[in-house]
């Protein structure tokens, strides 16, 4: 079974821990990690819960695509305090973006891991994007 993506993806729009979302709907924590992970497959009833609570369909979170990602596609993954830029550049120029934290605030508060974002962006908007990054992190850049 693939990783759910869309289901992380969307959870972060909310501004969602995985552990705010488990609350809302009435499971563990560990159930949505196993959902996102890919080594759980919800029943219908969940599913429908977990869509309810993040504003979605069943189609956006739960339809598997042969390109995956429900339409967005991982544009880079850097340190917190240059994705925060990297974003704010994105939006600035009118391209959606999301970030999803690569590893969970405890583990990076109690081992001391740099906070990691993942930046995913719409496929179409992919070359753009990248264009963008190249100007901001390019060494050329004035």
């Amino acid at each position: 079974m693939a990783k759910n993506m869309p289901l992380k993806v969307a959870r972060a729009r909310k501004d969602m821990t995985q552990k705010d979302l488990a609350e809302q709907i009435g499971v563990s924590r560990q159930t949505i990690n196993a959902i996102e992970k890919g080594e759980y497959n919800p029943t219908i009833k969940l599913c429908l819960k977990i869509c309810r609570a993040l504003g979605t369909t069943l189609d956006e979170l739960f339809w598997e695509d042969e390109n995956m990602e429900n339409g967005y596609e991982l544009l880079t993954e850097k340190d917190a305090m240059w994705a925060e830029m990297l974003l704010q550049v994105l939006k600035d120029n009118a391209v959606a973006c999301t970030a999803v934290p690569v590893h969970g605030a405890g583990l990076t508060n109690r081992a001391g891991i740099p906070e990691r974002l993942q930046i995913y962006v719409p496929k179409e908007s992919i070359a753009s994007a990248r264009e963008l990054m190249q100007c901001l992190f390019s060494s050329e850049a004035t």
